[in-house]
C-alpha cells in the first residue's frame, strides 16, 4: 500500500510540475490587430472561438472571420499586412518568420470567402519567393513583393460577375494559377496545373472554377473595398510583446485589452 501511495504521490507532483509548461506550448504567434471597425473572430485549430480587439495577437492556424460591418487590419511579424473586408474568412495555414533563418520562412494563406487586401512583407522578398502563397478554391496566388487584393465570388455575391477568384495588383506583380488538387492514395497522380499568368501593377486578373486563369480587360467591379480611413491614416504601432500565463490557453499582448478577449466554447 505504501509503494502504491508513494507512485501515485510522484505522478500528481510531475503532473503539477508539467502543466504551466505544456500550457505554454500555444501556436506560433503571427502578429496582430492593428485597425478594427466592428466584431472580429478567431476560430482556433481547436475548434474555440475567440473575440478579437485591436492589439489581440493572431497566430498560425486561426482562421480569422469577420462579420458583415467589419473591417479588419491585421499586421504580421515579417511587416506585411492583410486588411479583410465584411463577411470575410481568411485562415493563417502556416506562418512561420525568424530574422535570423530565412530559409525557414513560410506564409501560408487560404481566402475561403470575401474580399482582402495585403502589402507583402519579408516573407517572399528575402530568399525563396515560393515561401509565400494564397490559396482559394479555384487559385493559388504567389508574390514577387506586391500590394494586390483578392475577391472570392460564389453565385449571387458579385453581381452579375461569375464565380471564381479575382485578382486586382496596385503595386508590383503576382502570379495566378489554378488550385493544385489535393493527392489522393491509390490514385493517379494529378496533373501539372497550367501555367500561371502573370498580373503587373494596375492589371485585373480571374481563375474559373474549372479552366485556366486570365488576364481581363479592365476591372471586373467585384463589390466595393473602403476601409476607414484611420486604417491608412494611422501611424503603425510597433508588434505587441506578448506573455503566457500558466494555465491559460492563449497569449495576449502586454499592456494590451483584455476586455473584449474571451473564448466561447
Amino acid at each position: 500500500m505504501g509503494a502504491r501511495v508513494a507512485a501515485l504521490a510522484a505522478t500528481l507532483i510531475a503532473a503539477c510540475v508539467a502543466g504551466p509548461a505544456f500550457a505554454q506550448q500555444a501556436p506560433s504567434e503571427a502578429g496582430y490587430v492593428a485597425n478594427l471597425s466592428g466584431p472580429l473572430f478567431a476560430l482556433k485549430a481547436d475548434g474555440t472561438r475567440r473575440v478579437l480587439s485591436t492589439r489581440s495577437v493572431v497566430s498560425s492556424g486561426d482562421t480569422l472571420i469577420t462579420e458583415d460591418k467589419t473591417y479588419a487590419r491585421v499586421r504580421f511579424s515579417d511587416t506585411s499586412e492583410v486588411t479583410l473586408r465584411p463577411s470575410t474568412q481568411l485562415k493563417i495555414e502556416n506562418y512561420s518568420f525568424n530574422r535570423a533563418e530565412p530559409e525557414n520562412d513560410n506564409s501560408l494563406f487560404r481566402l475561403f470567402k470575401g474580399a482582402l487586401r495585403t502589402v507583402t512583407g519579408l516573407i517572399g522578398r528575402r530568399g525563396n519567393r515560393d515561401a509565400y502563397r494564397m490559396n482559394t478554391a479555384t487559385a493559388t496566388i504567389g508574390i514577387r513583393g506586391t500590394v494586390y487584393g483578392v475577391t472570392v465570388c460564389v453565385p449571387g455575391s458579385c453581381g452579375d460577375q461569375p464565380s471564381g477568384t479575382y485578382v486586382n495588383v496596385i503595386d508590383g506583380s503576382v502570379g495566378i494559377a489554378p488550385a493544385v488538387a489535393p493527392v489522393v492514395p491509390g490514385q493517379p497522380p494529378v496533373p501539372p496545373p497550367t501555367a500561371e499568368v502573370v498580373l503587373a501593377a494596375g492589371q485585373f486578373g480571374y481563375v474559373p472554377p474549372a479552366g485556366p486563369p486570365v488576364q481581363l480587360p479592365s476591372d471586373p467591379n467585384v463589390g466595393t473595398f473602403a476601409p476607414p480611413s484611420s486604417f491608412v491614416q494611422r501611424p503603425d504601432a510597433p508588434p505587441p510583446t506578448t506573455q503566457v500565463t500558466p494555465g491559460t490557453p492563449a497569449s495576449r499582448p502586454v499592456g494590451g485589452p483584455a476586455s473584449g478577449e474571451c473564448e466561447v466554447r
